[in-house]
């Protein structure tokens, strides 16, 4: 059975970080996830969500924000140092 086709992963990728360029404050896995939905006019898994996001991370485009700093009990995103030079 063939996967379902949607946007190629580097479409995702910058959705993201556009998403996060404006979001305040910084969205949980799950927001991301309702932003592409809305975006995309598809559902998207979170596991889908949680790949793209690590390789954002890897790249230094987005950092996780420690969750006592966040407040509440899900992990939050923001603009990583390259992701935020590259909005400027």
């Amino acid at each position: 059975m063939a996967a379902a086709s949607g946007p190629p992963p580097e479409v995702v990728r910058q959705r993201l970080l556009s998403i996060l360029s404006t979001a305040s404050p910084a969205p949980t896995t799950r927001d991301l996830r309702r932003c592409l939905a809305a975006a995309f006019g598809r559902d998207f898994v979170h596991e889908h969500v949680y790949h793209n996001r690590v390789v954002l991370e890897r790249r230094g485009e987005v950092t996780r924000v420690a969750r006592t700093a966040a407040g509440g009990r899900h992990t939050r995103w923001t603009l990583g140092t390259v992701g935020a030079a590259a909005d400027r």
